[in-house]
């Protein structure tokens, strides 16, 4: 069974917390934010990811990072979409990691594939913050690396 864990955020800026869904999360209900909009939480694609959606059922927007690219030795894995949440002042910062431990010098929103890497999992860790903000992670999907 497919659980949801809705909450109501404000989305003006940047106000989705760095919460993780717990494995036993509840069906919660809860009204919209300040703008709004209610973020929840969703297993599709066999990954959580981090929606919006207007109080009226409108406008659904993934929020979640999605990496792409072959996951092979010598190939390059890139950003293709990420979270329109920052403001165009926000900072914006990078971090690869290597089964969930950062990969030195791994800083931009690419990342070519090394022989260590085979056999393992990638995933990239993006970080915003708005000036005099709080900053927010946001976490990709992974990419086993093989042959």
């Amino acid at each position: 069974m497919r659980r949801l864990l809705a909450l109501a955020l404000p989305f003006a800026g940047l106000g989705l917390p760095g919460a993780v869904p717990a494995a036993d999360a509840v069906p919660a209900a809860a009204g919209p934010g300040s703008d709004g909009r209610i973020a929840f939480v969703d297993l599709r694609e066999g990954n959580w990811d981090i929606y919006s959606i207007n109080a009226d059922g409108t406008d659904e927007r993934r929020l979640t990072l999605v990496i792409a690219g072959r996951a092979r030795v010598g190939r390059k894995l890139r950003l293709v979409r990420g979270a329109s949440l920052s403001p165009p002042d926000a900072a914006a910062t990078y971090r690869w990691h290597r089964n969930c431990k950062p990969i030195r010098r791994a800083t931009e929103p690419g990342y070519r594939i090394r022989r260590k890497d085979l056999g393992t999992r990638l995933r990239l860790h993006a970080t915003c913050t708005p000036p005099g903000g709080i900053p927010v992670t946001l976490v990709s999907n992974r990419k086993k690396v093989r042959r």
